[in-house]
């Protein structure tokens, strides 16, 4: 059984540009000098920038800005949010799921919508990847929810495409396309042509479960020029991942094989967990009918990385894929 990768975008630029690396620099030598309460805004900023080069800094951040926090309030909720995003870039949904609540928990007291969507997001986007895909749906609603009463078109057009990939797994096609078309007008209002990738993703997924590959390759092909442009690696290696489904799906293996490999290097070269299981285990099914030692090297290596993230979602596909093996 395929897995399928959903493409979000977590509102965290994934490329640390020469600018950035100033401001690094520049909040580091603010917090040698600064006051204990504005640390805590200084670190959680620091915990954000460093997610894109080092996620064993951005934790040491965060945890820095938590036991800063004496009081209940946004700074605190963010330190957790911060955490939540660092476990879910390292693949290890449990304890990102643990961490945005806890962010959830102080927010809604404070009703600040504007982080309350942010977190529902990811919330939601962590249940699509588990395949618990009605969990997801109640998140993301909630997350078009607070990104209304935020008056946030971006959040908004945000959920509203991460609703439509749900909708398109369901086999709900003609509400996901909806969902789509009224995303891509929210964009084509604000300008914000870096978001067309997602748009594309979402209608190649459409396409791809019609069986219609050709007009589904013309959209990734589409998102992965983007992503290519602004050296989002992480994003590049789940476009890989996709197109290799197109060509997995229409019989194409040896293109498959070429674009899984791809990917799992991405993956391995930003370490993001759960994409390494996703590719290894595609790679084992493409080589079922060849090398039956590098078939298991992959399935083996999918199943550690499942077992190890706690995801009984992708231990059940592999045990399924290894069954026919």
């Amino acid at each position: 059984m395929r897995l399928n990768l959903l493409l979000v975008l977590l509102l965290l630029n994934y490329t640390l540009s020469y600018s950035q690396s100033i401001v690094i620099d520049s909040l580091k030598h603010e917090l040698k000098k600064a006051e204990k309460a504005k640390k805590i805004p200084l670190l959680n900023q620091l915990a954000r920038l460093s997610l894109s080069t080092s996620l064993d800094e951005a934790e040491d951040y965060a945890r820095q800005a938590l036991s800063l926090s004496d009081s209940e309030n946004k700074d605190k909720a963010l330190a957790y949010h911060n955490l939540g995003l660092v476990y879910y870039f390292r693949g290890i949904p449990d304890s990102a799921i643990k961490f945005y609540n806890l962010s959830v928990i102080i927010n809604q007291r404070l009703e600040n919508h504007s982080q309350l969507s942010k977190t529902f997001n990811n919330l939601g986007a962590i249940y699509n990847e588990t395949g618990l895909n009605d969990s997801s749906i109640v998140y993301f609603d909630r997350s078009l929810k607070h990104s209304r009463l935020a008056a946030d078109s971006a959040s908004v057009a945000m959920a509203m495409g991460n609703l439509s990939n749900v909708y398109q797994t369901k086999g709900e096609f003609a509400k996901s396309l909806a969902l789509n078309e009224s995303a891509l007008r929210i964009y084509q209002t604000i300008g914000d042509s870096a978001r067309f990738a997602q748009i594309y993703v979402n209608i190649g997924l459409i396409f791809k479960n019609l069986g219609d590959y050709p007009n589904a390759l013309k959209m990734y092909l589409a998102a992965l020029k983007i992503h290519e442009l602004e050296g989002n690696r992480r994003e590049i290696g789940a476009v890989y991942y996709s197109i290799g489904n197109i060509y997995y799906d229409w019989n194409q293996f040896e293109q498959a094989k070429q674009y899984y490999i791809q990917s799992l290097n991405l993956f391995q070269e930003t370490n993001h967990l759960l994409g390494m299981g996703y590719a290894h285990n595609q790679l084992g099914n493409i080589l079922i009918e060849g090398d039956s030692d590098e078939t298991l090297r992959h399935f083996q290596s999918a199943l550690k990385i499942f077992e190890d993230i706690s995801d009984p979602n992708g231990v059940a596909n592999v045990y399924s894929d290894m069954a026919i093996f």
